[in-house]
Parts: C-alpha cells; structure tokens; sequence
C-alpha cells in the first residue's frame, strides 16, 4: 500500500463515528490475528524484536482503557500466537 492510500483511508477513518470506528476494528481484528499467525517465526537471537508496526499496534492496545482484571489487547494476541 502506497503512503498516499494510507493516508486516504486515515482520513476516512477520522470522519467515522466512534460506533463506526469499533466496527472497523472489529472487521479488521481477524486479519491482524491471521497476520500474526502466518508471520515468519521470529529467530531465537531477535525474541521480542517485533516491526514498527506491531510496536505501534500493541502500544494502543496496551494504553485502551479496560476492566482492572483484563488482559491487555497486546497480551490476548500474544496468548493466540502461542
């Protein structure tokens, strides 16, 4: 995907409602989920070196507001690769 068509879906994501928006999110978790799980092992030598953008997509996962007792969007994604 080039930046320009990244940059094209941003900005109709910002004119979402936040309903419309959890909705995306909804459609888009199973194929983030089918990413992680056909990614390419990651070597021994690089455990925990994860690409920007998984970096990026954990740290929001990380900072949702959720019930004191759930796991985090990170950790529930992890817990699926295993």
């Amino acid at each position: 995907m080039t930046t320009a068509v990244l940059t094209q879906v941003q900005r109709l994501v910002d004119q979402l409602t936040p309903l419309e928006q959890a909705k995306l999110v909804e459609y888009l978790t199973p194929r983030l989920v089918q990413a992680l799980i056909q990614a390419p092992p990651v070597p021994s030598g690089e455990k925990g070196v994860l690409p920007q953008e998984w970096q990026a997509l954990f740290a929001l996962g990380d900072n949702l507001v959720r019930a004191e007792d759930a796991p985090s969007l990170t950790n529930m994604v992890l817990e699926m690769r295993r």
